[in-house]
């Protein structure tokens, strides 16, 4: 069976819509169908755990550009919004993840022996 973006996201997969908070399911699910025929055009007969690796290390690439490229506090009606470097740091940590397991998935290599680290350095800033 075909792999497609909607299988992908929550509570069937590991996307949540609310990681691209500007989409419908429906446009997330066309962005992750998207992913799906970038992988497909990167290698030909690729696996349907390769697609879903690289839709998978795509999107969760993008929640870390976002997070990363955006203000780590907002201030809007006296409420206030933080990311902390661990948590952006996280998604690069996933998207890393499935990039290993596309790599290889395309090679033909077991990965599921792979241990990934989950230690993080953070800069802390503080300010008064």
């Amino acid at each position: 069976m075909a792999i497609s973006g909607s299988d992908l996201i929550s509570p069937k997969g590991e996307i949540s819509l609310d990681l691209f908070p500007d989409d419908t399911e429906i446009e997330l699910s066309e962005r992750l169908d998207t992913f799906i025929l970038e992988a497909e055009g990167k290698k030909a007969g690729i696996s349907e755990v390769a697609k879903q690796a690289w839709a998978y290390y795509r999107a969760f690439r993008q929640v870390f550009i976002y997070l990363s490229s955006h203000p780590s506090a907002r201030f809007d009606d006296q409420g206030e919004v933080r990311y902390s470097d661990a948590q952006i740091q996280n998604f690069n940590t996933l998207a890393e993840k499935y990039k290993i397991e596309w790599d290889n998935a395309v090679s033909g290599t077991d990965s599921s022996n792979r241990i990934l680290s989950n230690s993080t350095s953070v800069a802390n800033k503080f300010t008064w």
